[in-house]
């Protein structure tokens, strides 16, 4: 390596470690941390702003983001979120039913929407439902955010790792499901979380006998403002997950490769026109509301940090000593999902899933497979213990924090994030382990 190539090599890995440590801190929001980096590497010369913005930047993916948040948009003020709780709130029993189905459905919607605007929706909803029924409100909405943020890695949509794998390997959207005939991230991750709940909520929430007050189930019904309109949010979700997953079969139909982006902003697009004629609901609004801008500019500002490093030679010695451990299928495996793991905990899992994506593709290995889904299910999971890996379990402390009027203690969060995490770290690597590496 010449002089000028070490010298950049230690710039953007400086640069890079510092725009970290600032976002892990959060002594300063995650994307002005992000583009302060972009900025430095910029002016001093070692990135130029063409390709910066060009090629670095994967524009396909802050177009799912786009249209995603778009279309969660519109469900969510349609009312969908409190409809569904409405609906399943006549089958709780006790204390432990409030939490078991509460935390299924922040699930089941996080495969597909944005985990941090689930966990918006849900956790008022959990507090409220808990409160009104004298249990204790923060395992039951703590529950609710780590399965949210949990279930974002199940399929392509509910969070930015998938989409990442989407981008550097190509994961389509029924490889999710099923690959290489083999199942993959939706059935494990599923099986897994169900099992994770079931024992957590047992050792954390008390069987308490309740009955949802009908006030509660008439003030989760005011979410409905017109069927219409939460038909119309419903459509534009059902056509979004459907083009996704024919992405595949419509470009060899059109014979051009068509990005998968394309399809949930395309939709997002025509169903707000159509809200914004049918049902008054103005498209500025929805963009000014619906979309986490400075979340856009966060990784707008990752993807141009990562590429810099690989620009640089940064991601060598990581995929050099890769390609050497992952050898074996199992012992890499193994290495790369239990080393993740307690990383993640402690810096922000977004970036450093990148990162290791990346390399694992430099290093050149045949089958990188089952070593992505490793790094993507430790990497998902592992954020859980803290709210320095998850920003959905940052935003849930603070709603606790509003909604209770109380300080939350560092014994009763990480008992609830501690317990989940691991649990569901070793159920997870027990049921995949056999199905991708052995």
């Amino acid at each position: 390596m010449d002089l000028v190539a070490l010298e950049g090599f230690i710039v953007v890995w400086l640069v890079f470690a510092v725009s970290i440590a600032l976002i892990v801190s959060r002594r300063v929001e995650e994307s002005l941390a992000g583009l302060l980096g972009v900025a430095v590497l910029l002016l001093a010369g070692y990135v130029g702003l063409g390709e910066a913005f060009g090629s670095f930047v994967d524009w396909n993916i802050i177009a799912i983001l786009l249209g995603m948040w778009i279309i969660s948009f519109h469900l969510t003020r349609a009312g969908f979120p409190e409809l569904v709780v409405s609906y399943f709130s006549r089958f709780m029993r006790s204390s432990r039913d409030i939490a078991l189905i509460l935390s299924f459905i922040a699930g089941l919607i996080s495969t597909a929407v944005d985990n941090v605007l689930v966990v918006m929706l849900i956790t008022p909803i959990a507090i409220s439902i808990a409160r009104a029924c004298s249990v204790n409100p923060i395992p039951i909405a703590l529950l609710a955010a780590l399965t949210a943020n949990a279930t974002g890695t199940a399929l392509l949509l509910g969070d930015l790792p998938p989409q990442l794998l989407h981008s550097v390997f190509g994961a389509e959207f029924t490889d999710f499901i099923y690959m290489h005939g083999k199942p993959s991230s939706f059935p494990i991750l599923m099986i897994s979380i169900l099992a994770t709940l079931y024992i957590s909520s047992k050792i954390l929430v008390p069987v308490i006998p309740i009955k949802v007050p009908q006030h509660a189930e008439r003030r989760l019904d005011n979410g409905l403002t017109s069927r219409g309109y939460l038909y119309l949010s419903m459509a534009m979700f059902s056509a979004a997950i459907a083009l996704m997953s024919l992405r595949r079969e419509i470009s060899i139909y059109l014979g051009r490769e068509i990005p998968l982006g394309i399809f949930p902003l395309a939709v997002a697009v025509i169903g707000s026109i159509i809200a914004e004629k049918l049902y008054r609901s103005e498209f500025r609004e929805t963009v000014e509301r619906g979309v986490d801008w400075s979340a856009i500019l966060f990784y707008i500002s990752l993807f141009i940090l990562v590429g810099s490093l690989e620009k640089w030679g940064g991601l060598e010695p990581i995929s050099e000593w890769l390609s050497n451990t992952l050898s074996n299928a199992f012992i890499g495996y193994t290495a790369i999902y239990w080393i993740s793991a307690p990383i993640v905990a402690f810096l922000e899992h977004d970036a450093y899933i990148l990162v290791m994506l990346k390399s694992i593709k430099d290093a050149g290995i045949e089958n990188p497979w089952p070593f992505a889904w490793s790094l993507l299910w430790s990497g998902t999971l592992g954020s859980n213990y803290t709210a320095a890996g998850a920003p959905a379990l940052y935003v849930a402390f603070r709603i606790l924090e509003r909604e209770t009027g109380a300080k939350l203690k560092a014994k009763e969060i990480y008992r609830v994030t501690a317990l989940y995490s691991t649990i569901n770290l070793l159920i997870t690597y027990a049921i995949s382990t056999p199905v991708w590496a052995l």
